[in-house]
């Protein structure tokens, strides 16, 4: 995918607000690699929850995306592409305060390296600063300059990727949100 149209590199001053459970493979760091390098998750992360707060159409609001990564995953998780699937309006996310944190209900802050938005998909990308080992939660928070105009059912699909440049994307699945009057 293409990212480069919009970007923000967070480095160390940026954090994402992202409950993503990962729990580690018994042995930190051993993964499942194919013949042709690609590294994947043995056991893939869950979506949990994805719900936003406020819900109401054409307001400012925060989109939060809960992830756990099961403890025999194999690795750890190190990006997460947001892909908003459905809805009539496109969204227009805030990405210099997306955040990470640890944990329910607001637990340790994650450092995110950089997040991107590819307008035309209307795909989100989040890269950790470190990779988020085994055995913890996150939550990540995109905020938004505003919903869309338009009320409705608004989904997405989210996807995994443990590090490495061959990582290999784990679909974790569809969740959608519901704005209102």
């Amino acid at each position: 995918m293409n990212f480069l149209k919009q970007s923000v590199k967070l480095g160390g001053q940026g954090f994402l607000a992202v409950c993503i459970g990962a729990f580690g493979a018994s042995q930190p760091g051993q993964a499942a690699q194919l013949a042709d390098g690609m590294v994947h998750f043995i056991q893939p992360p869950a979506l949990m929850q994805v719900r936003i707060v406020p819900h109401q159409r054409n307001v400012p609001s925060t989109y939060y995306f809960t992830i756990e990564v099961p403890a025999n995953a194999g690795e750890s998780l190190q990006r997460l592409t947001i892909s908003e699937q459905t809805g009539v309006d496109g969204i227009s996310y805030d990405l210099q305060k997306t955040r990470a944190f640890e944990a329910r209900p607001l637990g340790q802050q994650i450092p995110v390296d950089s997040v991107m938005l590819d307008p035309k998909s209307r795909t989100v990308s989040i890269t950790f600063s470190t990779p988020v080992s085994p055995g913890r939660t996150v939550t990540v928070a995109l905020r938004t300059f505003r919903n869309p105009f338009m009320d409705g059912v608004y989904g997405f699909g989210v996807t995994a990727f443990p590090p490495g440049e061959n990582a290999h994307g784990q679909f974790l699945g569809f969740r959608q949100v519901h704005l209102y009057k």
